[in-house]
C-alpha cells in the first residue's frame, strides 16, 4: 500500500525514541495518536512491531477509532486545546501565581518528578520476588507533589491479628526467556524441523531502597468463612494515603477502614 512507506518511518522513529530514552517497549502501556491520519488501517500493526505488550492500549484496541469518545485521534488535540483554554479563561485576577505557569520559560514549568515507583510491600509467605504483596502508589515519573491513596484486603497474623508493612523505591526491569513455541500437528520425521526459540519478555520488580516500615494491631479483622481454601484465614480491609511533597519528603498512613480502625504510618524526611 502507499502508505506503507509512512507506517515504516513511523514505527522506526518510535523505536529509536524509545532506544534513545533507554525504555523497554514491553513498558509501555498506552500509545496515544493524534490526528486524523493516524486511523488509516495499517498504522498500528506496524507500530507494535516495536516489542511492544501485545495487551498495549491503543485507540484501535479500544474502539476510539470507530467509536469516537476520549481518545479519538480525530479530536483529542481539540479536546486538549479546549480544557486547557478553558481553564486559563476561568483564572482570576488573584491567580496571580497560576497564570504564571503558562508564561513561556516560566520557573513554574520546571517540575520535579519520581525516578521510581513507591509502594508497600506487606511480607507474607507467598515467595514472589518482593517477599509479600506488592500495592504500587506512586509511579515512576509521577510530577511532584504528588497524592495517592489506595483500598485494599490485607492477611493478618492468625495468633496476634497484626498486619505490617514497608514503604519500598522499586524499579521495573525486562526478563528474557527463550522458549519453544509449542508444535503443531504432527508431522512425518522426514519434514520436521527443529523449532527456533522465541524470545519471551516478562515484566520484573526489583527493590532498591527501603525508605521506612511500620506495624499495626488490627481490630476490625473478619475470618474468611465457607468452603474456599482461604477459609479460616483472618482479613481486614484498609486504605493506605501516600503523599510526597515537593522536596521528595514522604508521610505514609495506612488505616483500617472503620470506626476506630487501626493506624500505622510510615515518614521519610527528604532526602
Amino acid at each position: 500500500m502507499l502508505f506503507r512507506p509512512i507506517c515504516d518511518s513511523i514505527a522506526r522513529s518510535v523505536a529509536d525514541l524509545l532506544d534513545s530514552g533507554k525504555v523497554d517497549p514491553h513498558h509501555v502501556d498506552e500509545i496515544v495518536y493524534v490526528g486524523g491520519t493516524t486511523c488509516l488501517p495499517g498504522l498500528d500493526e506496524l507500530c507494535l512491531t516495536a516489542g511492544f505488550n501485545e495487551d498495549i492500549n491503543t485507540p484501535f484496541s479500544m474502539g476510539t477509532v470507530i467509536g469516537g469518545g476520549i481518545g479519538d485521534p480525530t479530536t483529542v488535540l481539540a479536546r486538549g486545546c479546549a480544557l486547557q483554554a478553558a481553564l486559563i479563561a476561568s483564572l482570576t485576577e488573584e491567580d496571580v501565581e497560576l497564570k504564571k505557569a503558562f508564561e513561556r520559560s516560566s520557573e513554574l514549568t520546571e517540575v520535579k518528578t519520581t525516578s521510581k515507583i513507591l509502594g508497600l510491600v506487606f511480607p507474607d509467605e507467598s515467595g514472589n520476588e518482593l517477599g509479600g504483596t506488592w500495592i504500587p502508589l506512586v509511579p515512576a515519573e509521577t510530577v511532584l507533589p504528588a497524592r495517592r491513596t489506595a483500598t485494599f484486603d490485607i492477611g493478618l497474623s492468625e495468633q496476634s491479628k497484626r498486619f505490617a508493612f514497608e514503604l519500598w523505591e522499586v524499579s521495573e526491569g525486562i526478563r528474557v526467556e527463550k522458549v519453544v513455541p509449542p508444535k503443531g500437528e504432527a508431522v512425518d520425521d522426514e519434514d520436521e524441523e527443529e523449532e527456533e526459540e522465541v524470545e519471551v519478555k516478562h515484566k520484573t520488580l526489583t527493590k532498591e531502597a527501603l525508605i521506612g516500615a511500620a506495624e499495626a494491631q488490627a481490630v476490625l479483622g473478619i475470618q474468611v468463612k465457607g468452603p474456599s481454601k482461604e477459609a479460616g484465614k483472618w482479613t481486614t480491609t484498609v486504605e493506605a494515603t501516600i503523599i510526597v511533597d515537593a522536596s521528595g519528603a514522604v508521610d505514609v498512613t495506612v488505616k483500617e477502614i472503620g470506626k476506630d480502625g487501626a493506624v500505622a504510618t510510615v515518614k521519610a524526611p527528604a532526602p
